[in-house]
């Protein structure tokens, strides 16, 4: 009888242990899987500010054409 209480104990505190094992390989792989995801988010939010500052940048220089020739014309007037 008291071999079969310690048997259960044991096999109660096995369980418990290889559930908390299995839950934490599943927590750090879930986490790996989310760190890789944030690292591709910012590679693209970086990709897409970098986008940005040309855009801006050809607006720019399309904003100073369109102001030259709006000064050559008034000096021709």
């Amino acid at each position: 009888m008291e071999k079969s209480v310690r048997n259960i104990f044991i096999g109660a505190f096995i369980t418990i242990v290889s559930a908390f094992v299995g839950a934490w390989i599943q927590l750090n792989s879930r986490i790996a899987i989310l760190e890789v995801k944030v690292s591709s988010d910012h590679a693209q939010i970086l990709k897409t500010d970098q986008d940005i500052e040309q855009m801006k940048e050809m607006l720019y220089q399309i904003q100073a054409g369109v102001q030259h020739l709006n000064d050559i014309k008034e000096n021709k007037k």
